[in-house]
């Protein structure tokens, strides 16, 4: 049961996997590592919604299509992560609710 599971997951891991050659060194390894989950998860369940959705069939096609949902999810998490990083949040959020100090109207 386990070994079927795993070998359902196996497509979008390995998509996952490859992606990650591609993410360059900016990211930590955490962040690498939850962008592979995420990878596998893209891969585990919206690869079948995409299936369902435009009604492919056939074994091999299936396979490739959980790999490119894990593969181009990774590219998603890379950017998402760059902007993560690049962004001042908590320092947007502090101006947005609590005024910038060098603003002249505060």
């Amino acid at each position: 049961m386990l070994a079927k599971l795993l070998w359902t997951m196996l497509p979008g891991a390995m998509g996952s996997i490859v992606a990650l050659k591609f993410l360059g060194d900016e990211l930590s390894f955490g962040q690498k590592l939850t962008s592979f989950f995420s990878g596998l998860a893209c891969a585990v369940y919206v690869a079948p919604i995409l299936l369902t959705w435009f009604s492919i069939e056939g074994e091999r096609v299936i396979a490739g299509v959980e790999f490119l949902a894990g593969l181009f999810s990774m590219v998603t998490c890379r950017e998402l992560f760059k902007e993560i990083n690049h962004a001042d949040i908590l320092g947007a959020l502090k101006r947005r609710y609590l005024g910038d100090k060098n603003d002249e109207l505060n």
